[in-house]
């Protein structure tokens, strides 16, 4: 081999390395799809060459990873199925057992909002990406890690937490749901005041380790959990209280050892999909069934046996706050309906269901983002105002 076609090949060994390093700490996109297929094409070529396969055989064969490949790029930019949230919005595939186990805890947890069991805060900058649903520049997070401004220690305090929708996704931090409420609260008593604490990610069991976190920071004197079916997602694949291990690390249901596969290849998505019959989560029905209502089980065991106690011992009120997604207004097989009857079936437990108040809306299409789902700033103002005029007035 020449030097010049060595230098090529460590070049090309290189970039795999990293491609697949990559994948290895919980991330996939096209271009680790396109490295496959050159490496299955190059291996075989060399393969081909050393045991003299046939001429009419190779050819065959790289018909067919071209085939392939054509294939993969036609689901992936014609199709447009079956792509996952983030990559509908530009991103990659995130897998969830690289990723939540490996780069979550070494990388996107902080120390001391820090908070081993806090996901890092998510800066509010939205880059622009390819669905180009809304841009807006960086917001400075205060010395929490939060979005928006910290309140008055001396006041008392409605503590607002929740995921993505509760930071603000979607509309610029004053334009969110716990700045509109702060707005509100704060004209009508001065002894009051708000602070978001939400962050994108989060679902109750996380929040519930936030209170305890801050708890001793304020005055508090409301909780505001807000909550969506994600909740449900994020606890059926996550778990409970049982993920928090006692090194401060967590340790959620491990994926199928395919999903790898799965994270790079199109064509064998829809044999997932369509043959193997499993959802995007990678489960049967029956199993999601299952995760589902052992994840409702868990929320309501959390707030019965836990945030309620403790709120009455600490003379603090509960409120919970829930919106559907933008899917979910007619959606009979939508998880909404089962949350809000968890909920509401707890004694001593204020509920607020959002859904009705946004149904009656011309236009729901101005309510949410068409591809990123979050709430637009008007989505926002009506989800605050329905919460005001529930509890605040």
């Amino acid at each position: 081999m020449s030097k010049r076609n060595k230098i090529i090949l460590s070049l090309y060994l290189f970039i795999g390395f990293v491609v697949y390093l990559q994948l290895f700490l919980g991330t996939s996109d096209f271009f680790t799809t396109t490295y496959t297929y050159s490496l299955i094409g190059g291996l075989f070529y060399y393969y081909a060459k050393n045991r003299h396969v046939r001429t009419n055989v190779s050819l065959l064969v790289y018909a067919l990873i071209i085939g392939l490949f054509i294939g993969e790029l036609s689901i992936r930019y014609i199709v447009k199925y079956p792509l996952s949230y983030g990559e509908q919005n530009g991103g990659g595939y995130i897998l969830v057992d690289q990723y939540q186990k490996r780069s979550n805890i070494r990388f996107k947890y902080l120390e001391g909002r820090k908070d081993l069991y806090t996901l890092q805060f998510d800066s509010g900058e939205i880059r622009d990406n390819n669905c180009l649903d809304y841009q807006y520049a960086n917001d400075t997070s205060n010395m929490l890690g939060f979005r928006g401004t910290l309140p008055n220690k001396k006041k008392k305090i409605i503590l607002v937490l929740g995921d993505s929708f509760t930071e603000g996704a979607g509309a610029t931090a004053d334009s969110c749901f716990p700045f509109l409420l702060r707005k509100h609260i704060t004209q009508k008593d001065s002894t009051l005041d708000v602070l978001n604490a939400g962050v994108s990610g989060n679902d109750i069991f996380f929040d519930w380790k936030m209170v305890q976190k801050l708890a001793p920071k304020y005055q508090l004197k409301q909780l505001v959990f807000v909550m969506n079916t994600t909740d449900i997602n994020d606890v059926a694949t996550r778990g409970g209280n049982e993920r928090f291990c006692a090194n401060g690390l967590l340790d959620y249901h491990s994926q199928p050892w395919w999903e790898p596969l799965y994270a790079v290849s199109f064509v064998f998505r829809l044999f997932v999909h369509n043959v193997l019959h499993l959802d995007y989560s990678l489960l049967s029905p029956q199993q999601l069934e299952t995760r589902n209502r052992l994840a409702l089980e868990k929320m309501s065991d959390l707030i019965k046996n836990e945030i309620i106690p403790w709120s009455q011992k600490n003379r603090v009120a509960v409120l919970i706050v829930t919106h559907p997604l933008n899917y979910e207004f007619d959606n009979k097989n939508s998880n909404y309906a089962p949350l809000i009857k968890t909920l509401c079936s707890i004694g001593s437990l204020k509920v607020v269901d959002c859904l009705p108040g946004l149904k009656t809306e011309n236009n729901t299409k101005d309510l949410y983002w068409e591809h990123d789902l979050h709430f637009k700033p008007k989505g926002y103002n009506v989800l605050t105002n329905i919460v005001i005029d529930s509890c605040y007035r």
